[in-house]
């Protein structure tokens, strides 16, 4: 069945247009002749019912021409009613309802294809927004992103695709751009490693005289290359995974902070940062782990970019409907307009804050990641003595 099926949308239209306008009209036809018809029928009982009054006998009225009984038995002064028909002209009433049907089915099927060549022209005026849309699709590839479909017509169905058609375009390109400024961000984060590595390796086999001294030099460059590409590695897969929830349960953030400041209280120690903390309940329904993950990334960062005997402090509260964690901390001054671009993949802030700073620069963005993958919101602030105010705040739950 679906063989015979027209295969466009205009064909459809087409289609549907003309029959719905022969089946309205051949409605209404049939209408038409049906009261024509009803309208003979009782023509023929009030003939009846004078010819009764004219004395004629009921066989003569339950023939098959009882009005020419009536008219035979007629007379108007004094002449038949039959010779003035005659004179006048007669009238077949039975012949001119059939003419009238006949002239109405023909008009009908004439008008119907004037309507179906209407409805064609105008479903092609209608779906013209459809075609541009399918053929801008067509010439759209991942090296050709920037091309719009800018429909300006009236806001219907039709503009509302092609407006939206225009936000996908412009979801994909950012997503193409941010995957391609990630891919090479990446690459070079494996490649100085790499580099590192081969030539230390280069060194030692190539200068047979190298003492134990410079060897073990040369080891302990080749660990720490291989502990950064390690490193890299890793908070790549957290990243990649950052964004899906596998286990909600109700978690407290008090506890995931209590349970993260224990277990970077060592390195603080070692930092000679003096860390406080204000833990009160905020409970969330969460991914325990990946909540883990988050609240690390926030005291290690704070850890990292801080200044000798600098200060930490974490807070986790409820505010209205959001449970909220604060992790501030002592550093460099930040310019407020940088803030935002905390949380690009690899970015960093500046030569000397890389030559000082371990980061790799995926610390925030992996932050950022958990918070929305939780339906949750991060901001940073700048402080105005130096230092960062990072807040994440979650939909809360009730304790």
């Amino acid at each position: 069945m679906n063989r015979w099926r027209p295969r466009t949308i205009r064909a459809r239209l087409t289609l549907w247009h003309g029959g719905l306008f022969f089946l309205g009209g051949l409605l209404l036809l049939l209408l038409t002749t049906g009261l024509l018809v009803w309208s003979e029928w009782t023509d023929r009982q009030a003939t009846i019912d004078i010819g009764r009054a004219a004395g004629l006998s009921e066989e003569q009225l339950s023939g098959d021409d009882p009005i020419g009984e009536i008219r035979a038995a007629t007379t108007i002064n004094g002449v038949p009613y039959d010779d003035l028909v005659a004179e006048a002209g007669s009238t077949d009433v039975d012949g001119g309802i059939d003419d009238l049907f006949n002239f109405s089915l023909v008009s009908l099927a004439v008008l119907t294809v004037i309507a179906s060549s209407f409805g064609f022209w105008s479903s092609g005026r209608m779906l013209r927004p459809v075609a541009s849309v399918t053929a801008a699709a067509k010439g759209i590839s991942e090296t050709n992103l920037s091309e719009r479909l800018d429909f300006d017509g009236p806001q219907d169905e039709l503009k509302d695709l092609a407006d939206t058609f225009d936000g996908m375009l412009d979801r994909l390109e950012r997503a193409f751009l941010a995957q391609g400024d990630f891919i090479s961000n990446a690459s070079h984060e494996l490649r100085t490693p790499l580099a590192i590595m081969k030539t230390e390796l280069d060194v030692n086999l190539a200068d047979p005289t190298i003492t134990d001294e410079e060897r073990a030099a040369s080891v302990a460059a080749l660990r720490q290359a291989v502990d950064r590409s390690e490193l890299v590695i890793d908070r790549l897969l957290v990243l990649a995974g950052s964004d899906t929830i596998h286990d909600r349960t109700v978690t407290d953030l008090a506890e995931i902070a209590h349970g993260t400041i224990e277990h970077l209280a060592p390195r603080t120690r070692a930092a000679h940062l003096d860390l406080t903390h204000d833990l009160r309940a905020a409970p969330v329904m969460a991914d325990a782990a990946l909540l883990t993950q988050l609240m690390d990334n926030l005291v290690q960062n704070a850890i990292v970019h801080n200044r000798g005997d600098g200060w930490i402090t974490v807070a986790t509260s409820v505010a209205g409907d959001e449970a909220v964690v604060t992790v501030s901390n002592s550093g460099d001054v930040i310019d407020p307009t940088e803030c935002a671009r905390l949380f690009d993949r690899f970015y960093r802030r500046s030569a000397t804050a890389v030559q000082r700073v371990r980061g790799i620069g995926l610390g925030l963005p992996i932050v950022r990641s958990i918070a929305e993958a939780h339906g949750g919101r991060v901001r940073a602030e700048p402080l105005a003595a130096g230092g960062l105010s990072v807040t994440v705040a979650l939909p809360a739950i009730e304790p």
